[in-house]
């Protein structure tokens, strides 16, 4: 007898660490203050370094630690799922979100990518979830085994040194901040 799980959909967390992540915060540190900010090209509130054409951050400030933890996390997603290793990668493009108080994300997709993600520089943990939304429609009717899900989003909090790793199609929002704190990420797209 075999159970197999079916249309599962791979949301990957890794926490920085230790050396790593002192590398990686202070690359960060070094170059932070000086990324242009504007007005989300969205509808939501925020400020974010993305421009609609050849925005790449990790690239533009030399982010080498990020860009690794970054890779070897997909890697380590990769193996995980059991994906062919050798599969070649891009990193498409990368940016700075500043979220403040009352700034929030609406639902959306990356289109044309195949793995997105962000990494969390500063956070107070509380300061706004991000919500992925269950991708199969029919689970919403609340049958087995759905029955057992207390609702429709997973969520995942936000933690310093946090690197997050979805499939691009996979719609996701980040809840209001309710702080008075500032919450920096940087979200990416592979191809």
């Amino acid at each position: 007898m075999t159970t197999n799980n079916c249309f599962g959909t791979p949301i990957f967390v890794h926490d920085l660490e230790g050396q790593e992540l002192t590398l990686v915060q202070n690359e960060i540190a070094d170059v932070v203050d000086t990324i242009p900010q504007v007005a989300t090209p969205w509808a939501e509130r925020g400020m974010t370094s993305y421009q609609t054409e050849g925005c790449n951050d990790l690239q533009t400030y030399k982010l080498d630690h990020l860009t690794r933890a970054v890779f070897g996390s997909v890697g380590m997603l990769l193996k995980d799922i059991g994906y062919p290793l050798g599969t070649p990668w891009n990193l498409c493009d990368s940016w700075f979100n500043w979220y403040s108080e009352g700034d929030f994300m609406f639902e959306h997709v990356h289109p044309e990518r195949r793995i997105s993600g962000c990494y969390y520089y500063s956070t107070t943990g509380t300061d706004g979830e991000l919500k992925f939304k269950n991708p199969n429609p029919l689970m919403q009717m609340k049958q087995w085994p759905a029955d057992l899900l207390r609702d429709q989003d997973y969520r995942v909090e936000p933690r310093i040194g946090r690197l997050v790793l979805f499939p691009s199609w996979l719609a996701h929002r980040v809840s209001i901040n309710t702080t008075k704190q500032t919450r920096i990420s940087i979200a990416f797209n592979i191809a």
